[in-house]
């Protein structure tokens, strides 16, 4: 146990770094610890490791007990224990977002990652298909001494879907000073490790001509602009779009923008037409284009392309109808 109280304690085996004076006495000359200068050269889980002896044949600096006999030569397997921190995971949590996760706390100069992220940043690089991005090209994050954050900066290096992402650690192999290390003072071994690439970006699931004037295209999912709706940011956006049509470049000078909208539920409260919305009744519904119904009336919208004919389901018109009821067009530009 840790222990309470005000006792203290001397831990038994150190290095000494002077000659011991005084009346204490100690087991001395029976220990051996070698410490790798280079990383580069620094043992690795699970690698085979062996120290092996060879006296000489003059035999002044050789191993000699008490009884005067000489330590024979020998190659001596050692248990090789050491258990770095490695990478449990990596994912990307957006197109320029990567959050890698080790299997432990570690430290880097002594101290947590946040307090030392521009020289950790040294020390790790980012592959992003053909691209290698280094420290200057994204920003380092850490929440906790288990997690790095590295968030690409520039547009033009961002992730694209089941695009190849790796993370690579290289230790500094001469000043070790603000490599990973974790409790026990071992040194996180280098990686290159294969980043989860879970990265589905919206994207134009359709488009056409509604006339020789207009044309609509549809992404796979909704999206935002500036933090909020497209209908709220369209004169920004229209400096992201341009029109082709045959060999001429359209700008924003040269179209309109708008987005419209599109009802999934009617609600009770609401008055669509009031907002922009376009009501057509039973004999008037356009074939192709989706509708809510609002009223059944006598109308069999089950004949025409719905599933059933209650208020509320939304279908694609097959027919233009007969009879009394009433729908409204689902996709309309608001007008308040």
């Amino acid at each position: 146990g840790v222990g309470s109280g005000s006792g203290t304690a001397l831990e038994t085996t150190f290095v000494p770094g002077s000659t011991i004076t005084g009346d204490g006495t100690v087991v001395s000359n029976q220990t051996l610890i070698f410490t790798i200068d280079s990383e580069s050269n620094y043992i690795v889980k699970d690698e085979n490791v062996e120290i092996i002896y060879d006296a000489d044949t003059t035999t002044t600096h050789n191993l000699i007990d008490g009884q005067g006999d000489y330590t024979p030569d020998f190659t001596q397997s050692v248990s090789n224990t050491y258990t770095p921190s490695i990478v449990s995971s990596a994912t990307t949590t957006s197109s320029n977002v990567v959050t890698v996760n080790l299997n432990e706390a570690v430290s880097s100069n002594a101290g947590d990652l946040s307090a030392n992220l521009a020289n950790l940043e040294s020390l790790i690089k980012l592959r992003v298909g053909d691209q290698l991005l280094t420290g200057s090209d994204y920003t380092l994050s850490s929440a906790n001494n288990q997690t790095l954050t590295l968030t690409i900066d520039s547009e033009a290096n961002y992730i694209q879907k089941d695009e190849k992402v790796e993370v690579i650690y290289d230790a500094d192999a001469t000043a070790t000073t603000h490599n990973l290390l974790d409790a026990n003072g071992d040194s996180t071994a280098d990686f290159t490790f294969v980043v989860n690439n879970s990265y589905v970006p919206s994207i134009v699931s359709s488009s056409k001509t509604i006339s020789n004037s207009q044309i609509e295209i549809r992404l796979s999912e909704s999206v935002q602009s500036n933090s909020t709706d497209l209908a709220s940011n369209l004169a920004n956006l229209e400096d992201r779009f341009t029109v082709r049509i045959g060999d001429t470049d359209l700008a924003k000078a040269d179209y309109t923008l708008s987005a419209p909208v599109r009802i999934s539920a009617i609600g009770t409260s609401t008055t669509w037409t009031d907002h922009g919305a376009t009501a057509a009744t039973a004999g008037g519904f356009v074939i192709g284009r989706e509708y809510i119904i609002t009223s059944a009336g006598n109308t069999t919208f089950t004949g025409i392309g719905a599933a059933d004919n209650n208020v509320g389901t939304v279908f694609t018109a097959t027919g233009v109808g007969s009879g009394s009821g009433t729908a409204l067009e689902t996709t309309f530009v608001p007008g308040s």
